[in-house]
Formats: C-alpha cells, sequence, structure tokens
C-alpha cells in the first residue's frame, strides 16, 4: 500500500503528502513523519525514482535541532517497517521502497 505521494505542480513545484492512515498503521510519529517531508524533497528525484540516497547525519541533526541518536533511531524504525532500504551497515546510501511512494504529475513536459 502507498503512503507517500509527490505531487508534482510543475517541474519547480511539488509537494509531499503522506497518508495519515498509512502512517498510523506503521505506528510513525511526528517527528519520523516530518524526517520523512524533509529527506524527499532534499533528495529529489532519487528519493522518488529508486536511487540511492546520500544521508548526511550531521545534516540532519542540524536541521532538526536533534541528536544522532534520534536520527539513528528514525532511520532503523523506516527501515524496520521497509520503507527505507538500508544499502550497507556503514554506508550513508539509503532509498526509499518503491512500494510505498507515488509520483503524481499534472503537468505535461
Amino acid at each position: 500500500m502507498k503512503g507517500i505521494y509527490v505531487i508534482e505542480f510543475s517541474k519547480d513545484q511539488k509537494s509531499v503528502l503522506l497518508d495519515a492512515g498509512w502512517l498510523n498503521s506503521h505506528d510513525i510519529n511526528k517527528s519520523e513523519a516530518g524526517f520523512l517531508n524533509y529527506i524527499i524533497p532534499q533528495q529529489y528525484p532519487n528519493s522518488v525514482l529508486g536511487g540511492w540516497m546520500v544521508l548526511k547525519l550531521d545534516d540532519i541533526m542540524e536541521h532538526f535541532n536533534t541528536s544522532k541518536a534520534t536520527v539513528s533511531k528514525w532511520l532503523k524504525k523506516l527501515e524496520k517497517e521497509n520503507i527505507l532500504i538500508h544499502e550497507d551497515f556503514r554506508s550513508p546510501l539509503w532509498k526509499i521502497n518503491k512500494d510505498v511512494i507515488e509520483v503524481k504529475k499534472f503537468y505535461e513536459d
């Protein structure tokens, strides 16, 4: 079941929507949802095309003004829920499971 939707209004205007029922079924809290809302646009288009994203913990910690332990906890939880896929234990490479994300375009190229 898809739960993350990227709505493209034009090449420059995009919006990320998260299905509340889907978030609830995966027990995703507000901070984890905010994290998803942050990384998808930051890593666009790799985040929606199944490509690997380089997630830099320091940048994420600074943006959310939180600790490394908290960011690691978010990543592990999203990996456990099969929302994020980690390339390797020590790697900064992650990708979003293509089964949970969908892109809708409302414009013509």
